[in-house]
């Protein structure tokens, strides 16, 4: 790709509180736009992690199964299920502990999505989604918690009873891309631009999730330039040879690559702050213990071939 460009031509707010959002990525040379353009479109729609609400386990009052009925209340404990998992929430804060949320709610009415007392961090897409109908005998009273997905496991296994999992969905709507030359006349020798176009249900916005994805991508090609720059050179010859290229690798702060919070927080727990720092923390301790996205950045800094003295 040559002089690199990304930058957001449009975006907007849907009626159905979707958002949308379409970037400009390139020029790239040649047919590089189609294949980088399929690798993240492939990316975006394939990674689970980049764009899954947090999981979120429900317990309802007097309920030991989800087959049961609540009296009073239209709908059966499937369809509250199924209610509650169409509604989606926006995170103004990251999610680092489990949270929760609660409703009491007395009928007769219509529960609606902004009867839930959510916690802090968190708001509704749409307030006014439906959930269930109340009669006049109904009450429905339930909790919500909210948790990440590394504290899934630890959830499932406490003390509390007749948790439903509400599956968590998509937040990527639709992804569609665009190839356009910049000189049309040449056809497919000239360089040519990515338009990217991101509709999601409103809970993150398009660019973070496409700056997620191109994160990720690289991450998970920068390790096979270790394999190819052992092929086509030897050490001597490789970049970053030379001491001052090195000196200045080494020193580069953290925040100039794009992480998700949870790694800020690893690096902010251990004080690393500099690629030196990470490297000096993952030689005092193994690598196993690493995620695999730290494990793909560790790879990447030793493909050229830096070695700690």
């Amino acid at each position: 790709m040559q002089n690199s460009n990304f930058y957001c031509i449009s975006s907007r707010v849907e009626n159905s509180g979707k958002l949308y959002g379409c970037f400009k990525i390139g020029p790239f040379s040649e047919n590089q736009s189609l294949t980088f353009a399929n690798s993240l479109r492939r990316t975006l729609l394939a990674d689970a992690e980049l764009h899954l609400h947090p999981f979120i386990f429900l317990q309802i009052y007097g309920i030991e199964h989800e087959f049961s009925s609540i009296q009073g209340v239209r709908e059966s404990v499937l369809d509250i299920i199924a209610n509650l998992g169409s509604i989606r929430f926006q995170k103004i804060q990251p999610i680092t502990k489990p949270k929760i949320a609660f409703l009491n709610f007395f009928g007769p009415g219509i529960l609606q999505a902004k009867h839930i007392h959510l916690p802090s961090g968190f708001k509704f897409v749409q307030p006014s989604q439906y959930i269930a109908t109340v009669e006049v005998d109904g009450v429905l009273m339930f909790k919500l918690f909210f948790s990440p997905h590394w504290f899934q496991t630890e959830v499932k296994r406490s003390k509390l009873k007749n948790l439903f999992l509400i599956h968590p969905v998509s937040i990527i709507e639709k992804v569609n891309y665009t190839i356009k030359a910049e000189d049309p006349m040449l056809r497919l020798r000239s360089n040519a631009s990515i338009f990217f176009e991101v509709w999601t249900n409103g809970s993150l916005h398009p660019q973070k999730v496409i700056l997620n994805a191109i994160n990720k991508l690289l991450l998970e090609i920068f390790p096979y330039s270790q394999i190819i720059s052992k092929s086509l050179a030897k050490a001597s010859t490789l970049p970053f040879a030379d001491n001052l290229a090195l000196e200045k690798l080494l020193n580069l702060e953290i925040s100039n690559f794009y992480f998700n919070f949870e790694i800020y927080l690893f690096f902010k727990k251990n004080k690393i702050n500099k690629i030196i720092d990470f490297l000096n923390f993952v030689k005092k301790n193994k690598i196993d213990a690493l995620s695999a996205e730290l494990k793909n950045f560790y790879h990447f800094i030793f493909s050229r071939k830096i070695k700690m003295h």
